[in-house]
């Protein structure tokens, strides 16, 4: 899906105008900033105070000075660190603006509060790795940070996420869409040079402008990644609501700037974000226990079937062999027709003698 930058920062500029919103989301942006640029405030405070009671003794007042500053520089990275979670809350603040609940700016402290250990981990875990991918050469880390850039909305739609999940969809996301968020930074360093020559007074517009516009394109970035499969609806804390739902369906962008490939023009769907829940692929079916298989009954001796008419049979022997195995005993009644054998041969010669 081509995303037209021109058409968001269009619709940016467009919805931040309506009743002067802009104003209250610089509000909202400021306290958090606000929180961050406290330490340093006081620190300089403190430097300039010292440097002007220094009575002549410059030397010892620069060497407080250097102290102090090293101090800064410690207790603006525990600042730093413990803001995270508001920060993250604050991307949550403008995604909500553009989806039409009009949160107020105490929703930041709220949200902060509400999800601090979560939120903290998952965003220092992500700069961590970014850092240490920075090491190889600067490119690696910059294209990782592009590519974890969706991190902080994506742990706001869904808190129970793990930190690496919440990367991994963040990755999934960017994926072919780095370099067109790198000239989406780009274009808004006009708007940086504008801050700069106002000391700071053009902030009040640019960072609505600026935040509002990512956001936009966040949500093109999850449409997009639902519509192709690439990430289930649950994974963010979306439920469809059916339509004979009692439940009046909330929808995303006050119903006239849901995503598209041409920018926010497309009427929203009805949608809801309910209580985060973690997404989870469904598990694989148990299988059914094994049926025990009953016992094999031996079967019955079946009777040989009779020989056919046919069938060769051995003769069965008529002689009893006797306890010797050379000689054989003859019946009684072959010896009597022996002797009535010679009889008749006898006659038969006339002798008559026996």
């Amino acid at each position: 899906m081509l995303l037209n930058r021109a058409a968001i920062k269009k619709e940016a500029r467009a919805f931040i105008g309506v009743n002067r919103k802009w104003w209250d989301m610089f509000l909202a942006s400021l306290i958090v900033a606000a929180l961050s640029a406290i330490p340093s405030f006081i620190i300089n405070f403190i430097n300039g105070f010292s440097l002007g009671f220094a009575d002549g003794d410059y030397e010892d007042a620069i060497a407080s000075m250097a102290s102090r500053s090293s101090m800064l520089s410690f207790v603006s990275m525990i600042i730093a660190f413990l803001v995270i979670p508001f920060t993250v809350a604050l991307y949550g603040y403008y995604l909500n603006q553009i989806r039409g609940f009009n949160p107020e700016w105490r929703s930041v402290f709220d949200e902060g509060k509400k999800n601090f250990g979560k939120y903290l981990e998952v965003v220092f875990v992500r700069n961590i790795i970014v850092a240490l991918w920075s090491l190889l050469f600067i490119v690696p880390g910059i294209v990782k940070m592009f590519s974890y850039m969706m991190v902080e909305n994506i742990i706001h739609d869904n808190p129970s996420l793990s930190e690496a999940d919440a990367r991994k969809m963040s990755d999934i996301m960017t994926k072919g869409y780095k370099g067109d968020l790198f000239i989406l930074g780009l274009s808004f360093f006009p708007w940086y040079l504008l801050v700069s020559f106002t000391f700071g007074i053009a902030s009040v517009y640019v960072i609505p402008y600026t935040c509002t516009t990512f956001a936009m394109y966040y949500e093109n970035l999850k449409k997009n990644a639902i519509d192709t499969g690439l990430i289930a609806p649950e994974a963010f804390g979306i439920v469809n609501i059916p339509e004979d739902s009692a439940q009046p369906p909330v929808q995303f962008m006050n119903n006239s700037y849901q995503t598209s490939s041409d920018g926010f023009t497309v009427p929203a769907e009805n949608y809801t974000v309910p209580e985060p829940v973690i997404y989870k692929a469904p598990e694989p079916e148990t299988p059914a226990p094994a049926v025990p298989a009953e016992p094999v009954v031996p079967a019955e001796p079946v009777a040989p079937a009779a020989p056919a008419e046919n069938t060769y049979q051995p003769p069965v022997n008529d002689f009893a062999v006797s306890e010797s195995s050379e000689s054989y005993d003859e019946p009684e009644a072959a010896e009597e027709a022996e002797a009535a054998e010679e009889a008749e041969e006898a006659d038969s010669d006339g002798t008559g003698i026996i």
